[in-house]
């Protein structure tokens, strides 16, 4: 749960909106929870950053990455976009 919730703090800031807003804890259930539902990145957003967004939302949590291979991608994909 550790890296979807870390997902959505990275979406937060790539988007600049608030997740979710105006849903109720029921809508948020139902569609994140059961039809796998995922607000959109914005045009904006670096293709490695999204990569990295997109595994911390992943469905299946065994497919999320673990807390130290987050911190590897953030450190390479930080790296690539400042080049």
């Amino acid at each position: 749960m550790l890296s979807f919730s870390f997902g959505i703090v990275l979406w937060e800031i790539a988007t600049r909106s608030i997740p979710y807003k105006g849903w109720s804890d029921k809508d948020i259930l139902e569609k994140v929870g059961q039809q796998n539902y995922r607000q959109p990145l914005p045009d904006d957003c670096p293709d490695l950053l999204g990569a990295v967004i997109n595994a911390c939302r992943a469905q299946d949590h065994f497919q999320r990455p673990s807390a130290g291979v987050l911190v590897d991608k953030l450190q390479t994909t930080l790296g690539k976009i400042e080049k």
